[in-house]
């Protein structure tokens, strides 16, 4: 793992943060996992991993006034549910997916833009075809009153 946290929430709301972890795909060859507990990330935040770049299989990930990479083989991003304020997220992952989620994802929330597709069988490299990416960012909604 490059951060892993078996019990307990992690806050990581500013600063610049760079995880790569190259175990080749097993089981623990990913960048920041939370096992049981919430995930709130800000900043600069930049994750690449052979197997899942974040996965918070129990909790929330919550992705607050920052710009988010997360690149992993199997996924980007796993978890429970994400919501994505300020933000800007971009997710990478080939065989499951870019952000694969068992609940709630913010791709109807107001503000949000999302942007989703699979890279050509042409890609130069043949560890990019068919690779599944997902960009979302939020915009500012203006006030009502």
């Amino acid at each position: 793992y490059g951060v892993l946290i078996p019990s307990g929430s992690a806050k990581i709301p500013y600063g610049i943060v760079r995880i790569t972890n190259s175990r080749m795909r097993d089981s623990v060859g990913c960048g920041i996992v939370v096992e049981k507990g919430d995930l709130e990330l800000g900043g600069l935040v930049m994750i690449e991993s052979e197997n899942c770049g974040i996965s918070v299989p129990c909790g929330e990930i919550s992705m607050m006034t920052g710009k988010i990479e997360a690149y992993g083989f199997r996924a980007g991003i796993t978890g429970k549910s994400l919501t994505i304020k300020e933000a800007s997220l971009t997710a990478y992952g080939k065989t499951e997916g870019a952000v694969v989620l068992t609940e709630r994802g913010p791709w109807n929330d107001a503000g949000v833009v999302v942007l989703a597709g699979k890279s050509g069988k042409t890609a130069t490299d043949e560890v990019y075809s068919g690779q599944r990416f997902l960009h979302a960012y939020t915009e500012r909604v203006p006030d009502a009153s």
